[in-house]
């Protein structure tokens, strides 16, 4: 579900607006679009925080899968010169 729910963001608002979103969202800024309207932003403010959390949430993961890969490589690479 939070991957749909990134991808119907950027979808909607395209690359930019997406890095547009976690930049706002990063610096505790709103984020508002014109093509929504001025009745939905606040809507769209929660959806943008969501947004940033799931890409963060993301990015946190890749890195800690890839600390882990090195983690293993060291170990294994320690074990072949013993």
């Amino acid at each position: 579900e939070i991957a749909a729910f990134r991808k119907s963001i950027e979808a909607r608002f395209g690359e930019d607006g997406a890095r547009e979103i976690a930049r706002a969202t990063a610096s505790n800024k709103p984020f508002e679009h014109s093509s929504v309207p001025k009745s939905e932003q606040a809507r769209l403010g929660e959806a943008a925080k969501l947004y940033s959390a799931a890409r963060s949430g993301e990015v946190a993961s890749r890195q800690q899968a890839e600390t882990e890969r090195l983690a293993a490589r060291e170990s294994q690479s320690t074990r072949l010169k013993q």
